[in-house]
């Protein structure tokens, strides 16, 4: 084979590797919410949601994607089915894969204290996507752990990448079809994991009205880490940083702040 020859073929190869890395880049992005598909969104009551996952090794391994999706949908005054149910108006469609990440302790004691996933959320009528959404997070691995815990892939934190990953970019999702006050209103939920995932969530969306109701969690949640989540959201959203609440004895510095700004 002359060298022109492989030249050509290796100029090929490259140009069809970045064509190919282009198109992965664009289907991992957000695919734009529509007017047209917000109207047709705002009309659905029902809606089945349909996961697909996979987890390598930990092949044991299944989120409550379906669970949270219910309890969390309710705020947008929706109902939540399963893939067996023949009636509704819209799917969910959950895909997700993500692996274990293990860590060395010495003594040949490797643990698998962390956990990744990506995926997407798409929202279909029929066949038709009319929004999308990627999710990623990647947790851990922790390094100080019980040295009888993690001992398997199936033992990975995959439900703290859940939390991190899925949740907020599920409210997310929703605040734009329904609106930010379905978010704002699952702050007050009884499940710290809602909570937390709601603030997070308000975090990357940054919109101001949410800075009353985050600074309510930063003052008055008892969980430490929702605290913590909607301090952070605060940060994003504002620019500000007081540090975290978890830590502070009289965390105040946002009530102050908001006393000062409210009015800009």
């Amino acid at each position: 084979m002359n060298k022109k020859l492989l030249k050509f073929l290796s100029v090929l190869l490259v140009v069809g590797l970045g064509f190919v890395i282009f198109v992965l880049m664009v289907e991992a992005q957000e695919q734009r919410l529509s007017d047209e598909a917000k109207e047709i969104l705002k009309n659905v009551r029902v809606i089945c949601v349909i996961v697909d996952e996979s987890y390598g090794k930990a092949d044991k391994v299944r989120l409550p994607f379906l669970e949270y999706s219910k309890r969390i949908l309710r705020y947008g005054g929706l109902t939540v089915v399963g893939r067996d149910e023949k009636t509704y108006d819209a799917t969910l469609q959950v895909w997700t894969e993500g692996e274990a990440i293990s860590a060395d302790f010495g003594a040949f004691r490797r643990r698998y204290s962390g956990a990744e996933i990506n995926g997407k959320l798409s929202m279909k009528i029929g066949k038709n996507t009319l929004y999308s959404l990627p999710f990623s997070f990647t947790y851990g691995p922790d390094y100080v752990i019980p040295s009888i815990a993690y001992v398997t892939p199936n033992d990975a934190s995959f439900k703290k990448a859940f939390n991190y990953g899925f949740l907020p970019a599920l409210f997310k999702m929703f605040a734009h079809i329904k609106g930010l006050e379905t978010v704002i209103a699952a702050l007050k939920d009884e499940d710290s994991t809602v909570r937390g995932g709601a603030a997070r969530s308000l975090g990357e969306i940054k919109d101001s009205r949410a800075i009353k109701p985050l600074i309510a969690v930063v003052l008055k949640d008892e969980d430490s880490g929702v605290r913590s989540g909607a301090s952070i959201a605060l940060s994003k959203i504002t620019g500000e940083n007081f540090g975290d609440p978890s830590k502070w004895p009289h965390p105040s510095e946002w009530q102050e702040w908001w006393e000062k700004n409210k009015a800009k």
